[in-house]
């Protein structure tokens, strides 16, 4: 059980990182800037009497980071859309994890050592246990490489730590989950009877006569609702109506865009940047580029299909060439050719890290001088330059290596691009021929590299680009914002808001049903601060915000609560679904016409029934299972009703979904098209599913579950 006891071991270094981030955090904003001064002293979420702190909150988000890093790269950047999914998910997570607690305190469940140890080196190793520990080249799992991992975990860096933990978690997290739903979905049976009866609805075929008379052969014109007819259906079908919260949102974009006078002052700085350039000596213009460009210089060469659709035309063009200034992606351009090489594009290459104390990201425990790093380094590099042995590098990576990312994969990078890696090992490495050896010092220390392969030869190029972007100047931005200022304070009540549209000519947009999860609106991307202040329960129906700045994607924001739907009234009310319901009515009253004709035919002859009323009569197959009539669409009464009828029996008229119908089963025969096994197991798969799907919900308001995310994110 040595697996156990070191996932059991836990570290406090993640906690404490993250606890003394979270404290200068707190310090900073006490006070939420969107939300009217309100304090976040409420916990963020609370499940029957258990609260759920903000720590908890934000070590379940570096935890859920480190796992998604593992995933994508350890420099992946989340975009804030990506940010604000990954609070989400922390949060129904920790809320998940709280109520299975309970769940399985309350039922006496537990999880052994023996199901933990199994989880990841027996048999019921976890997929992402399984990936991360395959050997790439055998293609082979080998859950000694798990415990050897577990055995050394105390001898990695903090942040190799940090990765393991967010593994240990996830893993350990779904399996309590899965356990538990498995629980809950083996307690479902589906007795013999109802499986025939199933079976019939299945596989008996009726053919079916119907006469349809469509509602669409009656003028909406006709019919006559009043207030009262819709206030009878909205009661009648309250259950239509249920709703979780949400708000609707009127607002007003003020768009950031430079004034002519700033798109002349830069028109004007990049003819200088051109001038300049086109005047440089070849050793200046990595100076004028940085004197420039938004963008520094870079001297690691590119294909052409790496800048710019427009720079297509500098494919082979002579050094000096200068292309522009020309208009990209709301940016000026002006890229220079200074060099063609044909080189490689990508290499594929391993590496030793011999690392010593100070280096850059080295591990606490390693104590060993640069001098002595520089000696061991020197040692291993010129044995295995003279024997060329790659079996040995192999060995020299387990024994000697500190990068404990690539000791998994004997050393092994993968491909890479040039640019990808540092510039000193990326020179390395595109400099060595493949097959050889080399060795380089970088912050982190000193590398062994072994160049493996690299792909065919391309044309690139050393470019010299200077990029501008398009953007307002701080006056224009400074004047954009003042009216939208000045509309806010003008507009104080919902009134005012709309009487200021109409006055200034402005374009209202709205954002209906948005839920407090949601993190964009119609038209802006980052609606978050909008959405976070609606829900604010000091934001009362018809208040005008403040403008919402909203740098990021040059806006200015001003919103109107126009309505919110408490968690306290589940329904819609009558007033907002009033206009919805109406085509409804009409359908009724249509159905009320029709049968009544029907009625008035007074015949128990389907055909006779047909001529005499000018319709038409249809014959189609049916089961118990079909979906939809053919030349009517979905009708899942009339299906249900000529399912049950005895044959050769006319029905009373019935009340479809585009038509009322009268019909006539005329035949009907048994099919084979599934047998009892395959049905049962197709109800169990649903069941399943229905099970993953709502048991969480239907937990979550058993133990009554208060969400405040809106307080803090």
């Amino acid at each position: 059980m040595a697996v156990i006891e070191k996932i059991r071991k836990r570290s406090l270094l993640l906690l404490i990182a993250i606890g003394g981030a979270m404290v200068l955090f707190i310090l900073s904003d006490l006070l939420w800037k969107g939300g009217g001064g309100r304090r976040r002293i409420d916990p963020i979420a609370k499940i029957s009497n258990e609260a759920i702190n903000y720590q908890e909150f934000d070590n379940k988000i570096a935890e859920q980071e480190i796992f998604m890093k593992l995933q994508y790269g350890e420099n992946y950047n989340f975009s804030p859309e990506e940010k604000h999914q990954i609070n989400n998910f922390a949060l129904e997570q920790l809320i998940n994890e709280k109520i299975i607690d309970k769940e399985f305190k309350k039922a006496n469940i537990s999880i052994s050592d023996a199901e933990i140890a199994s989880l990841f080196t027996g048999k019921l190793v976890h997929p992402f246990i399984r990936q991360i520990f395959t050997d790439p080249k055998t293609n082979q799992f080998d859950p000694r490489v798990v415990q050897n991992y577990l055995d050394n975990l105390e001898t990695m860096t903090e942040d190799q730590q940090k990765q393991w933990y967010a593994i240990e978690g996830v893993v350990l997290d779904e399996h309590k989950f899965q356990k538990y739903f498995g629980i809950v979905s083996k307690a479902y049976y589906l007795p013999s009877k109802l499986i025939n009866q199933k079976l019939n609805d299945y596989n008996n075929e009726r053919t079916v006569q119907l006469m349809g008379l469509k509602y669409s052969t009656i003028g909406n014109d006709e019919i006559k609702v009043s207030d009262e007819d819709l206030k009878k259906y909205y009661d009648e079908h309250l259950y239509m109506f249920k709703t979780d919260p949400f708000v609707d949102i009127d607002f007003v974009v003020f768009d950031i865009l430079p004034s002519k006078k700033d798109l002349a002052k830069i028109e004007a700085y990049i003819k200088e940047a051109y001038d300049s350039l086109r005047n440089s000596s070849p050793e200046r213009i990595p100076i004028v580029v940085n004197q420039f460009s938004k963008i520094p210089f870079d001297s690691v060469y590119v294909k052409i299909t790496d800048l710019p659709p427009q720079a297509d035309t500098l494919t082979h063009a002579s050094k000096g060439t200068i292309l522009g200034p020309y208009q990209y992606n709301n940016a000026w351009y002006i890229t220079s050719i200074l060099d063609e090489k044909i080189i490689a594009d990508s290499v594929k290459a391993k590496h030793i890290l011999i690392t010593y104390k100070g280096a850059n990201r080295s591990n606490e425990n390693v104590i060993r001088t640069k001098e002595e790093a520089e000696k061991l380094a020197d040692s291993l590099y010129n044995i295995l330059k003279s024997t060329k042995d790659t079996n040995l590098f192999v060995q020299f990576v387990k024994n000697y290596s500190d990068d404990q990312g690539s000791v998994q994969t004997n050393g092994d990078l993968g491909w890479f691009t040039e640019g990808t890696m540092i510039k000193p090992f990326n020179d390395a490495c595109f400099a060595t021929p493949a097959g050889q050896y080399t060795k380089v010092e970088t912050d982190f220390g000193i590398h062994i590299i072994y160049v493996e392969k690299k792909t065919m030869p391309v044309p690139k190029y050393l470019v010299a680009n200077i990029v501008y972007p398009i953007e307002p100047s701080s006056e224009t931005m400074d004047s954009i914002y003042n009216v939208a200022n000045g509309f806010a304070i003008s507009a104080k009540t919902a009134k005012d808001f709309e009487n200021q549209i109409t006055e200034k000519g402005y374009n209202k947009r709205s954002a209906e049903r948005v839920k407090k999860e949601d993190f964009t609106i119609p038209g802006i991307e980052n609606g978050r601060e909008i959405i976070r202040w609606a829900y604010n329960k000091e934001t009362k129906v018809g208040t005008v915000s403040a403008v919402f700045d909203l740098t990021s994607e040059n806006k200015e924001v001003v919103a109107l609560l126009k309505y919110r739907q408490e968690s306290k009234k589940p329904y819609l009310t009558f007033e907002r679904v009033k206009e919805e319901i109406r085509p409804f009515v009409i359908k009724e009253k249509k159905a009320d016409i029709l049968v009544k004709k029907i009625n008035d035919a007074k015949t128990n002859d389907l055909l006779a029934l047909t001529q005499k009323l000018n319709a038409q009569l249809d014959t189609t197959v049916i089961t118990f299972n079909s979906y939809s009539l053919q030349f009517y669409g979905p009708e899942p009464k009339v299906i249900g009703t000529m399912s049950i009828i005895p044959a050769q029996k006319i029905s009373d008229p019935i009340r479809g979904e585009g038509a009322v119908f009268v019909g006539k089963v005329i035949e009907e025969h048994q099919r084979a098209n599934i047998d009892a096994n395959a049905l049962r197991m197709q109800e169990a798969q649903m069941h399943n599913s229905k099970v993953n799907y709502e048991l969480t919900n239907s937990l979550k308001k058993v133990y009554k579950v208060i969400d405040n995310r809106t307080l803090y994110y």
